[in-house]
């Protein structure tokens, strides 16, 4: 599939959709054999003016309490960093010289920035990102990008708390805190 985008904000939301699943499979399942049996799912399709990439996990899902929240910075569902891994870092702190830069493991999620700067890049070159969670199973994410390349930014209108024309909403919704739903990409 090729389509104008900006590279770095396409790597960076595929990573960090990529990482929340992985992270969410291995923290349900506990070992890297028992994961294993529940791959990631990545699905990219599209037509002559969208393309949408699907990533879906069976990590156990988001709490359905917590939906609102996932959009929200420094909200994380990832659990603290394990003591073993903290013991682990120390064990080998104690043994390493003092001068080295990488004692310690640096966590690679649990910030609560991820998803929301995600939606962030996916509004501002027109598209959006949404979630669906099923509870005790897993997640789909939904990730809309404009294929033709005359896409724009879509603004988030709950700051400003002005009325949206109807002309710029798709589906009756706007890309907003609450549901990430789309801003057309014309306007």
């Amino acid at each position: 599939v090729r389509f104008p985008f900006i590279s770095q904000y396409l790597n960076y939301i595929v990573f960090e959709l990529l990482k929340n699943s992985l992270r969410a499979v291995v923290e349900r399942y506990g070992s890297r054999q028992a994961a294993e049996a529940y791959p990631i799912r990545v699905v990219i399709c599209g037509d002559q003016d969208t393309v949408v990439l699907r990533v879906s996990d069976c990590g156990g899902g988001i709490p359905l309490a917590d939906m609102d929240q996932v959009w929200s910075y420094m909200f994380t569902t990832a659990k603290p960093a394990c003591e073993e891994v903290a013991a682990a870092n120390s064990a080998n702190s104690e043994s390493d010289d003092e001068d080295s830069d990488d004692d310690g493991v640096a966590p690679l999620a649990g910030f609560g920035c991820g998803l929301p700067l995600s939606r962030n890049y996916a509004c501002y070159v027109g598209g959006w990102l949404e979630l669906n969670s099923i509870p005790e199973f897993g997640t789909d994410a939904y990730l809309y990008l404009n294929r033709s390349g005359n896409g724009q930014e879509a603004l988030r209108t709950d700051i400003a708390e002005l009325p949206v024309p109807e002309s710029l909403l798709v589906n009756g919704n706007s890309c907003d805190a609450g549901g990430g739903a789309p801003l057309a990409a014309e306007l």
